[in-house]
């Protein structure tokens, strides 16, 4: 397995998710709860000019509580 495909699936956790960004963005405190946390398709389909092309990007989770959503 190649370490992009690892980090992916360790970050695709709720749990790990929230945390690691509990510790980037505030100093470790738990403002993100996995509870709030849902997956995001991260596949984008491109198609212009007779082209279609798959990307594949890391983790995306839409973080949601009742008063924001984000990203």
């Amino acid at each position: 397995m190649k370490k992009d495909h690892v980090l992916k699936d360790f970050f695709s956790y709720p749990m790990r998710f929230a945390d690691f960004m509990n510790a980037l963005f505030f100093d470790g405190h738990a403002i993100i709860h996995p509870c709030d946390l849902h997956p995001l398709d991260s596949r984008e389909i491109f198609i212009g000019d007779f082209l279609s092309k798959e990307r594949t990007h890391d983790v995306i989770m839409m973080w949601e509580r009742k008063d924001f959503q984000a990203i």
